[in-house]
């Protein structure tokens, strides 16, 4: 074998063996948090929606809801709201 045929054949098992330590990882793609692991079941979107908003933010340590103009007009979301906000609320 040729010094050249080594070096080549060299460089393509190293290249083979970086290839396998490449990790899968993140896609890149932001990924949605979790919902809230508490079963709704039976109550209206806008309940669950609320409860999930106010569970995030009580995890978060906020006092306010985000989409205040919702928080103000649907009651089924502002209930939603504060029983979430309720439940979640570090101890």
């Amino acid at each position: 074998m040729r010094t050249s045929d080594l070096v080549v054949f060299a460089l393509c098992a190293t290249v083979l063996m970086l290839q396998g330590c490449a990790t899968g990882g993140n896609s890149g793609t932001a990924q949605k948090a979790p919902a809230a692991r508490y079963n709704l079941a039976g109550y209206p979107p806008q309940f669950r929606d609320g409860f999930n908003a106010g569970c995030d933010a009580a995890k978060r340590k906020v006092a306010e809801a985000e989409d205040k103009a919702r928080y103000t007009s649907d009651s089924q979301y502002r209930a939603g709201w504060k029983d979430g906000q309720s439940v979640c609320k570090p101890k």
